[in-house]
């Protein structure tokens, strides 16, 4: 899952005049995957507390959770998207 690393609006970072680009197409990319399962690379990420509890039994399909992927996904939208905005 990737994360916006700046507070600054993409136009105000000149030394990469592609990040809005290079987002836009991670985005893209990302609402086009197919899975059956998501992890990532930080449990919090796809929420790994609530789905697994220490000594749980074994159900891989607690992580086929592509709402909650797809949700994560149209937040870093909404972030891009208020990034993009012209004032």
């Amino acid at each position: 899952m990737p994360t916006i690393v700046t507070d600054k609006k993409f136009s105000d970072i000149p030394s990469y005049p592609n990040i809005a680009k290079d987002y836009a197409y991670t985005l893209k990319a990302m609402k086009g995957l197919k899975f059956d399962i998501w992890l990532a690379s930080h449990g919090s990420q796809f929420d790994l507390i609530s789905k697994h509890k220490p000594g749980s039994p074994y159900n891989p399909m607690a992580f086929g959770d592509k709402k909650n992927y797809y949700d994560e996904i149209a937040e870093l939208q909404a972030e891009y998207d208020k990034k993009i905005a012209v004032k």
